[in-house]
């Protein structure tokens, strides 16, 4: 499954229920699979399958609510209370819990409860990541380091680029998924989704602080084709969509000049909420735990993009979530037409798109384009202790 080897993870999963009829951990990967694939009436039987063989399985609950489309049951509420105040349950398993109970409630459109419980939920994600802000701090600090030697570092890459990387970036839920969606439907272009290896090859850069040498740096270009062509040996164009690699432009821009960078962003309060909101595995967004170091974070990430358009304004293509889905056509054509495609109208329906999403935006970008998601955080303005006001002070 891990390998992306779907066909071949389902037979195995469907084995293993065969041979243990019970096996509540075999059920719920079936779910991740049928969600990865559209099919959201399987993932959910698949999740509640789970929860019946084992009642306070937290993950189970979490995606089988996410997936509810109806008001949620007072009896399902209850079972999740039961869950979550078991003694025996680890702090991530809490987060999840609080997680779903608090989706459990906006569905019932009880957005107090909702708040309670999302404030619930980060508070036990944070402690099970036994995250502290002040490590992205000192992130941040590293790369404008770095990137203030910019001028001394000098690259001309030896090898010709076999593949074109198209670079997604963006604040996590900021729309990168859907605008992978949308040029993946391209026939030229392979659905690359959040590959790690260039995030990994340049943190390491920068926790050294040191200015690479240009050996080192044609290593990490031809270790990166040769990653992209294992995962897609016969396409041109392949998109690479981890977020976070908006720390990174100045690295791709130098490493990688054949490189397309599409910067997408989302209305602040919408973004900050939706991260807030969401459960992430992993350990990258702790920042996303605590409202006051969220919006703090996306101040943080502003500032570094705004430097990255001035510094690299010919190698990027800037874009805002809310003005793709009002305008589709008009800002999928200026997207293919940036990264040097021929148009095709498959582009605009991307939600036809049958490639597998194994992020938290799988339903969204199966349902057809619309706009108004980022109004969905007003529901909880009331709660928000003037959190976002923030946001309409700078003018944002």
């Amino acid at each position: 499954m891990q390998q992306g080897q779907i066909s071949k993870a389902m037979a195995y999963f469907q084995q293993a229920v065969k041979s243990d009829a019970n096996f509540a951990y075999a059920y719920a990967n079936l779910g991740f699979i049928f969600q990865s694939q559209g099919d959201f009436t399987a993932a959910k039987k698949s999740f509640k399958q789970a929860i019946t063989k084992k009642t306070d399985y937290a993950l189970a609950h979490r995606m089988a609510i996410n997936l509810q489309r109806s008001k949620v049951k007072n009896l399902w509420i209850n079972q999740m209370l039961s869950v979550y105040q078991s003694a025996n349950l680890k702090a991530d398993d809490k987060a999840q819990i609080c997680f779903a109970l608090a989706v459990a409630h906006e569905k019932n459109l009880k957005f107090d409860l909702a708040a309670e419980y999302y404030e619930k939920a980060n508070k036990h994600r944070y402690q099970a990541l036994n995250y502290d802000f002040r490590d992205d701090l000192k992130k941040f600090d590293a790369i404008k380091e770095i990137v203030g030697k910019f001028s001394t570092i000098k690259f001309y890459p030896k090898s010709h680029a076999p593949t074109i990387p198209i670079f997604i970036v963006g604040m996590p839920r900021s729309g990168t998924t859907l605008t992978e969606n949308i040029i993946s439907a391209h026939s030229n272009v392979f659905p690359g989704g959040e590959l790690e290896l260039f995030f990994k090859l340049a943190d390491k850069i920068v926790s050294k602080a040191l200015v690479p040498e240009s050996s080192t740096l044609q290593r990490i270009r031809d270790s990166y084709f040769e990653n992209l062509k294992k995962i897609a040996p016969h396409s041109k164009f392949i998109t690479d969509k981890l977020p976070h690699n908006f720390m990174h432009v100045w690295l791709i821009a130098l490493l990688l000049p054949e490189a397309k960078i599409i910067d997408i962003s989302r209305s602040p309060a919408a973004v900050c909420w939706s991260n807030y909101t969401n459960y992430f595995s992993g350990s990258s967004h702790g920042y996303s735990c605590n409202l006051s170091n969220l919006i703090e974070y996306h101040r943080l990430y502003a500032e570094l993009m705004e430097s990255w358009r001035q510094k690299f304004p010919h190698q990027i293509f800037s874009i805002k979530y809310e003005a793709l889905v009002e305008n589709l056509e008009q800002n999928a054509r200026n997207l293919i037409s940036f990264i040097g495609l021929n148009w095709e109208d498959a582009c605009l329906k991307p939600e036809l798109n049958d490639r597998l999403v194994l992020t938290a935006s799988s339903q969204q970008v199966r349902q057809t384009v619309y706009s108004g998601s980022s109004e969905k955080w007003k529901h909880f303005e009331p709660y928000l202790d003037r959190k976002f006001d923030i946001f309409s002070q700078s003018g944002k």
